[in-house]
């Protein structure tokens, strides 16, 4: 008889302990998705209020590339031009020189 109470009380307890364990499961699930839900909501208000910032910063960043890509290329060939022209007046130097 006690050993069948002891059972019961096992399987009570079993029961019991998963029951708790599937509400830990549920709260967690329920916790993931409010907090899923929260990024949502949070990444809607930021692509409303950031996207014509973005495409500004975008136009301007553009503009300053594209001036500044221009003159980083108009450097670089002048300074390549001017290298050129020293080398080549380096080599009519030896030329002479020889």
């Amino acid at each position: 008889m006690m050993m069948m109470m002891f059972i019961m009380m096992m399987l009570v307890m079993m029961i019991t302990m998963m029951m708790m364990v599937m509400m830990m499961m549920i709260m967690v699930m329920m916790m993931m998705m409010m907090m899923i839900m929260m990024m949502m909501m949070m990444m809607k208000t930021q692509t409303k209020g950031v996207l014509p910032m973005r495409q500004e910063k975008d136009n301007n960043a553009d503009d300053d590339d594209d001036d500044d890509g221009d003159d980083d290329e108009d450097d670089r060939e002048d300074d390549d031009n001017d290298n050129d022209d020293d080398d080549d007046d380096d080599d009519d130097d030896d030329v002479d020189k020889d």
